[in-house]
């Protein structure tokens, strides 16, 4: 992928070619080789209404859109990995866009990247993955360890007690089946659903079975300028942005990415992985 021109740059921050050379060239290269290579480790605390008091504290890493490509090399997927395992995560999730090409160009070291997460890793695929060949992406899955969740749920007992986390397919490129799966999940324990889109939470909460929606897609829009807002919204990441929203006992995090597509930029938007930490409301 190529780098974002100093002309684009200029464009996008509201400016002219005839800008400041020095403020011009500070901010584009900021935007450009500073800000994407540096990981926001994001820490929250959320209360589950219905969470189990034997997962209190329950620490869920959830990181989104590597995007293998030229820019997203190997070196760079394994500082990521690398990261979210010193988080010392019970659980973690990945919300799509593994790559931005196809996927059997990159198979072999985005398996030996992803095999080396510590705790149990649950997935979805994203548009882009359904773009690179998705029957090739449940293969990459499998050969890292990983649980595909595209469409499926499990669940993760303590004491006798369960915490159910659950995925859909991509809403753009898939054909997720939200009812289906929710009808398989059994009704005592808090859910989490893992889905590519964030704009997709209008439709999950009218479901009513989960407590927490996890997304990524929308890269938190990439470049977001003071005064007018992000610059890259794709398709079903327009309304829900970035972070964390609530409505009623329903919340939904969405997370901004660790790479990027279109334009390699990044500006008041760094590169997240989020730490959740679950409170149960009986403790």
């Amino acid at each position: 992928m190529a780098g974002i021109s100093r002309r684009t740059f200029l464009s996008l921050m509201g400016l002219t070619v005839t800008a400041p050379p020095l403020a011009a060239a500070g901010g584009y290269y900021y935007a450009t080789e500073y800000e994407p290579d540096w990981i926001e480790i994001t820490q929250i605390e959320l209360t589950l209404p219905r969470l189990a008091p034997q997962f209190n504290g329950f620490r869920l890493v959830q990181f989104s859109d590597i995007h293998r490509d030229e820019w997203m090399t190997p070196t760079r997927v394994a500082d990521v990995i690398n990261q979210v395992n010193l988080q010392l995560p019970d659980a973690i999730v990945l919300t799509g866009d593994l790559v931005t090409g196809l996927i059997r160009d990159v198979a072999s070291d985005m398996t030996q990247a992803l095999s080396e997460l510590i705790a149990p890793t649950y997935s979805v695929p994203g548009n882009w993955d359904h773009w690179g060949y998705i029957p090739r992406w449940e293969q990459l899955m499998e050969e890292s360890g990983i649980v595909n969740l595209m469409n499926r749920h499990s669940s993760i007992e303590r004491e006798g007690q369960v915490l159910h986390i659950a995925g859909l397919d991509d809403a753009l490129q898939g054909t997720p089946q939200l009812d289906m799966v929710a009808s398989q999940i059994p009704s005592e324990g808090a859910a989490i659903l893992l889905m590519h889109e964030p704009d997709f939470a209008d439709i999950t909460i009218k479901n009513g079975r989960f407590d927490l929606q996890l997304s990524g897609h929308s890269h938190g829009g990439q470049v977001n300028i003071p005064l007018l807002g992000p610059q890259y919204l794709p398709e079903m990441g327009q309304k829900y942005v970035r972070g964390l929203y609530q409505a009623g006992s329903f919340q939904l995090y969405v997370n901004r990415g660790v790479g990027m597509v279109r334009e390699v930029a990044r500006f008041n938007c760094r590169p997240e992985i989020t730490v959740f930490t679950l409170r149960s409301p009986n403790v």
